[in-house]
């Protein structure tokens, strides 16, 4: 599981103003097209002189008439708002009575934000050279992945009897947007935005599964030719079933990704303490290791796992802490390095991350150290 600390607005809360749309048309088409604009009067004396009862509007402007529809007319303010061609916007600008008249602009979500713990392992700059995870199958094992609009589904199933692969817990959901939230102009971006995501439901909406689930996640992977494995789960007791599964992805050349655990010890979890599996740490915004990250024999490396955010459930963002939060920007790395180095095994890939990282502290309790993207597509 993990630390979710914030629950932030749908795409954030700072939104961005934009010019409204432009089309190519005739200046008499222009004329005549009706948009929309707030009007607002130097006093609710003056607006409601212009209203009549039918909420329409009427004023004499170089001794012409002309009525429009008022769409909605504000409480607070002395305003409407309504439809309008440019003439009739630039007259009544000119009527008595009237403070402004100002077309009524778009209004977006807030533009794209790169997270912290993107910006820390240096993966904008491996977008720089052109590297976004492209054709590369990442299987994210986990509580599933809810539909978000910074987030593309490739496909998933689901292994937990009554749910289908759409995440009702949250955790996947923020795990699948560092490994690939989209570079869509909205929300943030992840590590691989264009890598091609699956949900695979092992983990339900309880976050929790017998060891016999994942294997069959695990399993489905190997049979879809899935690139890179991310479990962001673990446990305490060791599997040979486990241990044999996770053996067999790697021989098919996929590369699996987990979780050390977050209980603070220093002995990491299963199956992330296994030969065949990347076994990542959390630290975090300088650099430090989460006193709840395990560490020990074994652990490969660190990335940024605290205040992480992320894509969550019903469209929106939030900031969580964890081991979890750290294992998806290991496994949008390895989709980079995949589509860098399409026939490289996963051995290879694994080499690369491991040997191109930043040093932070001891390998008991930072491993090779954190990942580094810049180093690592060079």
């Amino acid at each position: 599981m993990f630390n979710k600390k914030r629950m932030s607005v749908s795409f954030l809360s700072t939104v961005l103003f934009v010019s409204g749309a432009t089309t190519i048309a005739s200046a008499e088409t222009l004329e005549n097209e009706k948009e929309r604009y707030l009007i607002g009067f130097q006093s609710q004396q003056v607006l409601e002189s212009y209203l009549d009862s039918s909420q329409s509007m009427s004023t004499s402007v170089s001794d012409e008439l002309f009525n429009f529809s008022v769409e909605h007319t504000y409480k607070e303010i002395e305003a409407v708002s309504a439809n309008l061609t440019m003439e009739e916007a630039a007259r009544l600008e000119e009527a008595h009575g009237v403070a402004y008249v100002e077309k009524d602009e778009v209004i977006t979500i807030s533009s794209q934000t790169v997270p912290d713990n993107i910006e820390q392992v240096k993966a904008p700059v491996a977008h720089q050279r052109g590297l976004t995870g492209a054709g590369v199958k990442v299987a994210v094992l986990d509580t599933g992945i809810a539909p978000h609009p910074d987030l593309h589904i490739a496909g998933g199933v689901s292994f937990v009897s009554g749910e289908d692969y759409e995440d009702e817990n949250g955790h996947g959901t923020h795990v699948a947007g560092t490994i690939a939230a989209l570079d869509n102009g909205i929300g943030v971006v992840g590590v691989a935005p264009e890598a091609d995501l699956y949900a695979v439901n092992v983990l339900g909406k309880e976050g929790a599964a017998l060891t016999s689930v994942v294997i069959e996640g695990i399993e489905w992977a190997i049979e879809n030719d899935m690139d890179v494995v991310n479990l962001s789960l673990g446990g305490g007791a060791p599997s040979q079933a486990l241990e044999e599964t996770v053996d067999a992805a790697r021989e098919k050349g996929i590369l699996v990704v987990a979780a050390s655990g977050n209980a603070g010890t220093s002995s990491i979890d299963y199956p992330a303490r296994y030969e065949s599996v990347i076994a990542v740490g959390s630290v975090d915004s300088d650099n430090k290791r989460d006193a709840t990250s395990q560490y020990g024999d074994g652990l490969s490396l660190v990335a940024p796992g605290v205040d992480v955010l992320s894509t969550f459930l019903d469209g929106e963002y939030v900031e969580a802490s964890g081991t979890s939060m750290a294992t998806p920007a290991v496994a949008g790395a390895a989709a980079l390095l995949k589509e860098q180095y399409p026939h490289w095994t996963a051995n290879e890939i694994e080499q690369r991350l491991l040997a191109e990282t930043t040093a932070i502290g001891p390998t008991f309790e930072y491993g090779q150290g954190l990942l580094n993207l810049d180093l690592a597509t060079k």
